[in-house]
């Protein structure tokens, strides 16, 4: 089947998107899924940020807004 588009929005700039600890892109933007009813876990990672997950169903293209909050003592 054809990949699905995950488009990622409101992480900084150079996020690391993985899943299944692979990194598979970089937010924001776009990122590709194989097509599944299977939920996969998305983990965000940035410099200076607190790494958080997302469960995303990839059975079509969609839009995940990812928000990170700043490590306590990061530079601002």
């Amino acid at each position: 089947p054809e990949p699905v588009i995950v488009t990622i929005t409101g992480a900084p700039d150079g996020t690391e998107v993985l899943a299944g600890g692979s990194v598979i892109g970089a937010a924001p933007g776009p990122v590709q899924l194989p097509r599944s009813t299977t939920p996969v876990v998305l983990t965000f990672r940035a410099d200076g940020y607190q790494t958080t997950s997302k469960t995303v169903t990839p059975e079509a293209a969609s839009t995940l807004d990812v928000s990170l909050k700043k490590k306590p003592g990061a530079a601002k």
